[in-house]
């Protein structure tokens, strides 16, 4: 187990806290718009549920399928999110992760490599 400090001041435009998926991508965002940013992280590994899963992430119908020419009806990936949720789905907040998904690769590849 790890000390707390006595004192800690970090003055920062942004905070991710974790360093899962989400929290990464943010800190990449931000310091491409100019901001200082600081990651916290409560675990003893960064990445969060990415770490464990081996860095898999599902983008249906993805930029890279496309430029290999394996383009992917759009239904499928919904039906399997679907299938997931096992009937817990929101659709309004499914539809938007999977379009939202295909621009956050798009940029993190341009970005981030």
């Amino acid at each position: 187990m790890t000390t707390q400090p006595a004192r800690w001041d970090l003055d920062v435009d942004l905070v991710c806290v974790g360093s899962g998926l989400g929290g990464l991508t943010a800190a990449i965002v931000g310091l491409d718009q100019g901001c200082s940013v600081a990651v916290l992280e409560k675990g003893g590994r960064m990445g969060g549920v990415c770490a464990y899963s081996g860095g898999e992430v599902f983008v249906p119908d993805n930029h890279k399928m496309r430029q290999a020419s394996l383009p992917e009806d759009p239904s499928n990936g919904r039906d399997y999110l679907d299938f997931l949720a096992g009937g817990y789905a929101v659709p309004e907040l499914r539809d938007i992760l999977l379009e939202q998904g295909k621009i956050a690769a798009q940029y993190l590849e341009d970005h981030a490599g």
